[in-house]
């Protein structure tokens, strides 16, 4: 109930598709009271392309927590421009009730963070934290996915990238708290599409 789960997951394929970690087909992890989860995934460096440090897929598949935090950090660096450091898609759904926060942070040479018609949810009074560093265009990506703390209290989105692209059918964003937008580099002005 109060303990964490840890997990390093280091892909060393040389084909495609070679995730560091991946969730999919209705897989799930459910966290209850102040468990946490931490997930550090790297995709291969070997590999010939679509390497993806973390890859949460599928309608069914789910991250859930109360009290605790889930924390997804991925890194895809074979140079081709559909890696994502972070993906979550295709209805797979990140969602907290209590007081933990939901942070993802994916860094690539093709998406850093990649949400792609899928949901992160908070119910509770934690935050949702979405940072990423990708190609020029490509930092943070919101495709036909929805980000939602409203159902919260006093809930924070923040989005920290220095490229910032909102697409698709229904890209939505609704925080019962701030919305923030921060620049990941100093320097950097943020370009959003």
């Amino acid at each position: 109930d109060a303990g964490a789960v840890n997990i390093t997951a280091i892909s060393l394929g040389t084909s495609l598709n070679n995730f560091g970690f991946q969730m999919a087909l209705a897989a799930g992890i459910d966290l209850n009271g102040s468990a946490s989860l931490t997930i550090d995934g790297t995709g291969s460096t070997a590999a010939s392309g679509n390497s993806d440090g973390i890859r949460v897929e599928n309608a069914g598949t789910s991250i859930t927590s109360e009290d605790g935090d889930i924390q997804l950090t991925g890194v895809a660096s074979t140079g081709d421009n559909i890696d994502d450091g972070v993906l979550i898609f295709d209805a797979a759904l990140l969602t907290s009730s209590g007081s933990g926060d939901i942070i993802l942070d994916g860094t690539s040479t093709g998406y850093g963070t990649r949400l792609l018609d899928a949901s992160i949810t908070h119910t509770g009074t934690g935050n949702i934290s979405i940072e990423g560093a990708g190609n020029a265009t490509r930092a943070v990506n919101i495709n036909n996915a929805q980000i939602d703390t409203s159902g919260g209290t006093s809930s924070d989105v923040t989005l920290i990238a220095d490229s910032l692209i909102l697409t698709g059918g229904a890209p939505a964003i609704d925080a019962s708290g701030d919305l923030n937008i921060f620049n990941r580099t100093a320097s950097a002005s943020i370009g959003i599409g």
